[in-house]
């Protein structure tokens, strides 16, 4: 694979320009908060006045960021509008099918996506669109904008990520999931990185291994699934990989990839499959 480390969605310091943006706005909340604080122990304008100074040059400069952040944002998500073009050269250049549907997900990954109930899918589908498919491979595959919607009281949100998936009925791999750490991931079952070999352990750092114990051992994960699926993990912090019901789907941090790194994406997914073929 090529060795091609640049981030694929606009991240600082790993985190997500929205997540700033969402951050800063909820640190708002101290004001109000505060005034509560300072009515119940009698706080003077002395006091008051202090604590509006300390909080004064941080809100300042989220406040200068946030633009910065939603342009450099935009420099990355440019050309959105012809996100269907990019998918559509990428399926021309590689002599693959290429549909541009906008609706409810094609007909053969609609009972994957019902099946699944881990960390790459979430909400109830709606409106995965440009997928490019490639059925004739040793191991199919397909990559999408999955579109799917979060329901609040008040209103239906839209979002969508990129998933590169690859049909692995062939290749007996175990069930597994590897993500970034996160503090819900006792949700998802106990981290079993300690199990794996120390050159592994060393590739997945700041990441959450779990694999099915109870069916597969670890001598079996060892032998089936290749090194540069760590590799690619090294690599692209933030790359989530989970293997289940005979499907390895692969996704960037539950984002949309950028039209300018869809490519990249591709290659990566591409640089997989082979590893898998290659796999003994």
């Amino acid at each position: 694979m090529k060795n091609n480390k640049g981030s694929l969605v606009p991240y600082f310091l790993g985190i997500a320009p929205s997540i700033y943006v969402r951050w800063y706005f909820l640190s708002l909340l101290i004001i109000p908060g505060y005034f509560w604080w300072a009515e119940i122990h009698h706080h003077d304008n002395q006091q008051i006045d202090n604590f509006f100074e300390s909080i004064l040059l941080p809100l300042n400069i989220g406040f200068w960021l946030i633009p910065i952040l939603y342009l450099i944002n935009y420099g990355f998500y440019k050309g959105g509008s012809n996100r269907s073009g990019t998918f559509a050269q990428i399926a021309l250049k590689n002599n693959l099918e290429y549909k541009a549907e906008d609706g409810l997900i094609i007909p053969q990954l609609k009972k994957v996506v019902d099946d699944y109930f881990f960390h790459s899918f979430s909400g109830s589908d709606l409106g995965s669109r440009d997928y490019i498919i490639g059925l004739n491979s040793d191991l199919k595959y397909y990559m999408f904008d999955y579109g799917y919607a979060v329901y609040s009281r008040k209103a239906t949100y839209r979002y969508y990520k990129t998933i590169f998936m690859l049909e692995c009925s062939k290749k007996e791999l175990p069930r597994f999931r590897l993500k970034p750490k996160g503090f819900f991931d006792f949700l998802f079952g106990k981290n079993r990185k300690s199990e794996l070999p120390k050159e592994y352990v060393d590739l997945l750092s700041g990441y959450y291994f779990w694999y099915d114990k109870e069916k597969t051992s670890m001598e079996d994960v060892i032998k089936r699934l290749p090194k540069e699926m760590f590799l690619i993990v090294r690599d692209h912090k933030g790359m989530i990989i989970e293997h289940f019901s005979n499907y390895l789907v692969i996704n960037f941090n539950n984002c949309r990839i950028p039209p300018s790194n869809l490519s990249r994406f591709f290659d990566i997914g591409l640089s997989m499959k082979n590893a898998l073929s290659e796999q003994v």
